[in-house]
């Protein structure tokens, strides 16, 4: 090992910095354990069940994860320092440490000045809920310090990436903060097209996702899934294993890195340039999703989100230029990035979330489907001569099953397809859907344009109905006018991944599921 790492550079990194971890180790404290202990005394003597109090010591569990992965996503920026200043980079150059190494004991170092602190905590948290009677694991505590550890270069890699590539403190920290906002802002756009494009009502962030998108959410739930029942995803193992290649991909930016450029704001071009791109494309997704909003068609109310964001990229564009000397070039690059991003709108409009309405999962990759359904339903009670007699009754058309066997799966994606094809036969737009079948509903609709305006009368007879009951139009006014049915579909796939379905369709449509589900 000393090959790549000066251990001996590494105990005195650690020593130079011991306050820093106290100072960390009383922060990182704060939720758990130590307002589990403040918590504790309360429980206990109000006899609380000690699952619930389990659940409570997870919850700031949960707090201190996010607070350590806040100071470890920025701690490498304070121990880095030195790489921002032509005089301090001398200094550290000149010790007889290859560069590499280098950059791999400082690496190593800010690990250990964060994890030790952590440890403390956690052992500190182990024994608060040995004392309340939790009986805590040891295995298990050993096991979640480890998850913590891996995760590391992953949760460091954009501070080490941006200021690899930074000449500034300042810059390297505007940066490193967009590289750890990115993802969210990437799973904010997933969610709100998908919800504006994709008719159903669905589950497009499964875990599965979330933990693909972001190592924040793999983090928190990597630590909490030792010694738990929860499910496991492969984007909990991936990425540790993507951020040691990141950071072996850093050793070598370390290397190559053009000392003249130390404190100017940007040493490689492309790096800000990209990062700005994507971050710009992101943000004009949010703007322009306004065009799909009905609260307002006015234009200025259009406008106004995207001029918001061109102020954000012109800020960016002078942090990075030290000035507005590039100021008419970044108005043509941002008509670009404005032309992509709504080619991306109308590429999802068109295409109804590029095709994500069309995809149902193939039945051998199925474990099993839960179906369900529940929906208040108008009933009005009928004499002999089919007459109403005005004694309106309330029922409910409910049904939940698991369905396991190989054939009733495939009955389930038969229902499926039918449900995605038939719904562009019926209903061509998405607002008309939203408006008319889902409620959404606003003056000026043509009610003759709706598929169903026209009398419908159940031919059930369920849920202990007599066959001189029948099904009345809903009692609201201006929607839901003819009764429909939600129903949801919840696939569980073999590989571990749940997603689910949810659709609002005419009660006759499901007759052949329900029969099944009996």
């Amino acid at each position: 090992m000393n090959k790549f790492l000066n251990f001996r550079y590494v105990g005195y990194q650690i020593m130079k910095n011991r306050r820093l971890m106290i100072l960390l180790a009383v922060v990182l404290s704060i939720f758990y354990p130590l307002a589990l202990l403040m918590n504790g005394n309360y429980f206990f003597a109000a006899d609380m069940d000690s699952n619930y109090f389990q659940s409570v010591a997870n919850g700031f569990k949960i707090a201190n994860l996010v607070i350590f992965l806040i100071i470890s996503a920025y701690l490498p920026l304070l121990i880095f320092k030195y790489m921002t200043s032509r005089k301090d980079l001398d200094v550290y150059e000149a010790l007889p440490i290859k560069s590499e190494n280098l950059f791999l004991s400082n690496f190593l170092a800010t690990m250990i000045i964060v994890i030790i602190p952590q440890i403390v905590a956690w052992v500190f948290g182990f024994f608060v809920q040995l004392n309340y009677g939790l009986q805590p694991n040891v295995l298990t505590m050993l096991g979640e310090i480890g998850v913590m550890f891996v995760y590391l270069p992953i949760i460091m890699f954009p501070a080490m990436i941006a200021i690899n590539n930074i000449g500034t403190l300042f810059d390297s920290f505007i940066y490193t903060s967009i590289l750890q906002v990115l993802p969210f802002i990437a799973i904010l756009v997933v969610q709100m097209y998908g919800s504006a494009y994709i008719f159903a009502d669905n589950s497009i962030l499964t875990p599965q996702v979330w933990s693909a998108i972001t190592y924040h959410y793999s983090f928190v739930n990597s630590v909490l899934l030792i010694g738990s029942s929860n499910t496991f995803y492969w984007g909990y193992v991936i990425w540790p294993v993507v951020g040691f290649i990141l950071i072996a991909a850093n050793r070598y930016l370390y290397r190559i890195r053009p000392v003249e450029n130390v404190e100017q704001p940007c040493i490689n071009k492309w790096f800000t340039t990209i990062l700005v791109f994507i971050l710009t494309i992101l943000m004009l997704l949010i703007a322009l999703y306004s065009y799909n909003s009905y609260y307002s068609q006015r234009a200025i109310d259009f406008i106004y989100p995207i001029l918001s964001v061109l102020v954000m990229y012109l800020v960016l564009d002078a942090i990075t230029h030290r000035g507005f000397s590039h100021f008419f070039k970044a108005i043509i690059e941002f008509a670009v990035l404005l032309a992509i991003a709504i080619g991306v709108l109308f590429g999802m409009r068109s295409t109804n979330g590029f095709g994500f309405d069309y995809i149902i999962p193939d039945n051998d990759e199925i474990e099993k489907v839960v179906v369900s359904s529940y929906q208040r339903l108008t009933f009005q009670n009928r004499d002999k001569y089919n007459e109403p007699n005005y004694q309106i009754e309330q029922n409910y058309h409910q049904f939940y099953a698991e369905i396991i066997v190989e054939d009733d799966i495939e009955h389930v994606t038969d229902f499926h397809e039918y449900i995605v094809e038939t719904y562009y036969d019926y209903f061509t737009q998405k607002s008309r859907y939203e408006q008319e079948i889902l409620g959404w509903w606003s003056p000026g609709m043509a009610e003759g344009s709706h598929p169903y305006h026209t009398e419908y009368v159940s031919e059930y007879e369920k849920n202990g109905l007599e066959s001189d009951i029948i099904l009345l139009y809903s009692d609201q006014e201006y929607y839901d006018k003819y009764q429909l049915l939600n129903v949801r579909l919840d696939y569980y796939l073999k590989d571990g991944d749940h997603f689910y379905r949810s659709y609002t369709v005419p009660l006759d449509w499901s007759y052949d599921l329900y029969q099944m589900t009996q």
